[in-house]
């Protein structure tokens, strides 16, 4: 049996038409960081993450996905704040951010100085 133990670097790429991923609740899974190649899924509509051991920087390809509805990344332990990743994600309904560790170096509503 195959037991994948995190999703290789190039998953997405190629995966154009990609509408939905969800990935999560695989507590198995090491630790792995979002690969830029997310960027090219520009018809994604879905991303399921929650407890998907996400880690590092977030790329800033969560920018280029203009067509996603659906974020949630619960339960990640992200390296840095999501704000400035989802400024055209002008279609987004649902971010589901629970228990997710994000080392934050700004705040809602304030100017970085």
């Amino acid at each position: 049996m195959y037991s994948l133990q995190s999703p290789p670097l190039d998953f997405f790429h190629g995966l154009i038409n990609l509408k939905e991923f969800a990935i999560f609740n695989n507590t198995f899974l090491e630790p792995w960081i979002l690969p830029n190649d997310l960027t090219h899924c520009t018809k994604l509509e879905t991303f399921h993450a929650s407890f998907a051991k996400i880690t590092g920087p977030m790329p800033g390809t969560l920018n280029h996905l203009t067509n996603l509805e659906i974020l949630d990344l619960s339960y990640n332990n992200l390296n840095e704040s999501l704000l400035s990743h989802l400024n055209n994600l002008s279609k987004l309904s649902d971010l589901t951010l629970h228990f997710t560790v994000v080392n934050r170096t700004e705040r809602i509503g304030e100017e970085n100085k």
